[in-house]
């Protein structure tokens, strides 16, 4: 079990059962499935919401990239970058 609690400072920090720190960082912590996933139900939780175990953001993520990389596909000449770069 995951716990978010306050450093000195007033910072957030992530700790596991043994108060081992997990992450720290405001932004990227959440970037991780393991964290965000005991983070949002322990709120949900709180809200006596169910818990949720379906990886919403990393699926939207992937399917970004995957968009991304058929775009770049479709309309890269590689061919022409291979001349390019090859035959200089």
């Amino acid at each position: 079990m995951l716990k978010i609690v306050l450093d000195e400072e007033n910072n957030p920090k992530i700790i596991d059962e043994n108060s081992k720190i997990i992450g720290n960082d405001n932004h990227s912590v959440f970037y991780n499935f393991e964290i965000r996933k005991e983070f949002l139900n322990k709120l949900r939780v709180e809200k006596n919401l169910n818990e949720n175990y379906e990886d919403v953001y990393g699926k939207m993520v992937d399917d970004s990239l995957n968009k991304l990389a058929n775009t770049i596909g479709e309309n890269l000449n590689i061919e022409y970058i291979d001349k390019l770069i090859f035959d200089n």
